[in-house]
């Protein structure tokens, strides 16, 4: 069988408008409420939160597609604030859209929402840490330019 591809089948690339960025930020915030909530903690924006958010998630209380997909966002967040020039995008298919992460020098999309949320779905568990290094080293071998950590070498010790 033969699968032809059109045009409206082809990923479309948009930036976030406002709306996007407040769902962005809404769903950050749900995930700040779940680490407060189940282990009385803060995030402090820095390569600690993916201990954090690895703490969180063995606890197994978060099950939820929406949940995870939060802290899909709080993932997100940390490599967008470690390697410079990636930023949030939507990304629209004939399935629908999604949140990614892109650089302008980089046709690479990665979808962090996606990466905790399956994971943990499909696999019961996830290494935050493993991932974080398999999303950033993607994204570095994309060659983005002259993309240089952000604060250091941007990966965990």
């Amino acid at each position: 069988m033969t699968v032809t591809t059109t045009p409206q089948d082809e990923p479309q690339v948009y930036e976030l408008t406002k709306r996007d960025t407040v769902e962005l930020a809404l769903a950050g915030v749900r995930a700040e409420d779940l680490i407060r909530e189940h282990l009385g903690r803060e995030l402090v924006g820095d390569l600690s939160d993916l201990d954090t958010l690895q703490a969180l998630l063995d606890l197994r209380v978060v099950r939820g597609v929406y949940e995870l997909r939060c802290l899909g966002t709080t993932f997100g967040v940390i490599l967008t604030k470690t390697i410079e020039g990636v930023h949030w995008v939507v990304v629209e298919d004939g399935l629908g859209s999604a949140f990614a992460l892109t650089s302008k020098q980089s046709s690479l999309l990665i979808f962090p929402q996606d990466m905790i949320a399956r994971r943990v779905l499909q696999e019961g568990t996830i290494d935050v840490r493993q991932t974080y290094d398999l999303a950033f080293n993607e994204i570095v071998s994309a060659h983005l330019g002259e993309a240089r950590p952000a604060g250091g070498d941007g990966r965990p010790d």
